[in-house]
């Protein structure tokens, strides 16, 4: 029912439109938008789960690429292949909602981290890549599911003690204005959605 309701309601209708309705709290406004514009394509069942696939594939090399910094290769795959096998990450990698793509944006949150925590001195100045695709991560992660806000603080509280237990001063600065950024630009995304929805209540 979800599923056929996100699809004919909104993703069906076209990314335009899935940003700016949200009549319920779980409508998974990035996920529409995204498979709205994988539907132009013309292809129903690829607009609604296409998504959710590259996502649930992405999410099996961020997983390895997470684990390397900590395990060796092989307890890496031991992790990719115990993740792989739960029967509700499958369930969810199939289904055309937004909650394998939430997990996506929280493993990609977390690599970005990692790459953080590792670079010294003179590195931190070249990578603001990270910073960006870890703010967009975050972003991107609430816009799909105003519940993501459950891991994204965390992620951001832990992120910030663990550089400050390596008095890493400048990164953890800029891991805050990132936050901050995300969280301005997550505010900008649901305005449109509230600004449309209170013009139609007044007209």
């Amino acid at each position: 029912y979800d599923e056929l309701y996100t699809y004919y309601y909104f993703i069906s209708r076209g990314p335009v439109y899935a940003a700016i309705h949200w009549p319920l709290p779980n409508n998974h406004v990035g996920y529409s938008v995204l498979s709205g514009f994988l539907n132009l394509f013309g292809n129903p069942v690829i607009g609604l789960r296409g998504i959710s696939y590259l996502a649930a594939l992405v999410n099996l090399v961020l997983l390895y690429r997470i684990g390397r910094k900590c395990f060796s290769c092989g307890w890496s795959v031991c992790c990719v292949l115990i993740y792989s096998c739960m029967n509700l990450v499958n369930q969810l990698a199939v289904q055309g909602r937004g909650y394998t793509l939430a997990v996506s944006c929280f493993l990609m949150a977390i690599c970005m981290l990692q790459e953080i925590g590792w670079k010294e001195g003179a590195e931190v100045k070249k990578d603001f890549i990270y910073y960006g695709i870890f703010s967009l991560s975050l972003t991107l992660g609430l816009y799909i599911l105003p519940s993501s806000v459950y891991w994204v603080i965390p992620v951001c509280i832990t992120g910030g003690i663990f550089l400050l237990s390596l008095k890493k001063i400048r990164p953890l600065a800029y891991l805050i204005i990132s936050s901050l950024i995300a969280a301005f630009h997550t505010l900008l995304l649901y305005a449109v959605i509230w600004l449309a929805i209170g013009s139609n209540l007044l007209s």
